[in-house]
């Protein structure tokens, strides 16, 4: 519950807080060059992406930050 009570930093240039965010969150990839030892996993959903082929769904799974 510490966590809670500590205020979030502030950016010094223009004095405004960022909100709160869990490390997990915080750095996830934002594209599939952060996915470092997933080739399988970008492979298959480039190739879907760029023969416009996109399923339904995806199933991917595995230990929660781990990646």
């Amino acid at each position: 519950m510490a966590d809670l009570d500590t205020p979030a930093p502030t950016d010094t240039a223009t004095g405004a807080r960022e909100p709160y965010r869990v490390l997990a969150r915080k750095y996830r990839p934002t594209g599939f060059d952060g996915l470092i030892g997933q080739e399988a996993l970008v492979r298959t959903l480039s190739n879907a992406i760029a023969s416009g082929r996109l399923a339904h769904a995806f199933v991917l799974t595995g230990v929660r930050g781990i990646g």
